[in-house]
């Protein structure tokens, strides 16, 4: 199971709570999360339209760093 999960925090369970409870139930789960990069592209308001160009190009580097570890899960 791949979990994408491109913003931190929220209200209830963390991601990695959820992430941990359905590994004790046997299952093979990675989180994706954005990194430091990602996190900046997006800006304080992620629906303005001027941080799509800078939010594809870091979406798309972290892709290329994640794309192995995700490639096991997935494939």
């Amino acid at each position: 199971m791949v979990i994408v999960a491109p913003f931190a925090g929220g209200f209830g369970p963390t991601v990695e709570v959820e992430a941990a409870a359905l590994r004790e139930q046997g299952a093979i789960v990675e989180v994706i999360a954005a990194d430091e990069g990602s996190t900046e592209a997006f800006g304080t308001n992620v629906l303005d339209p001027a941080t799509r160009g800078p939010s594809l190009r870091e979406g798309r580097r972290q892709g290329a760093i994640e794309v192995e570890r995700i490639a096991k899960v997935w494939l």
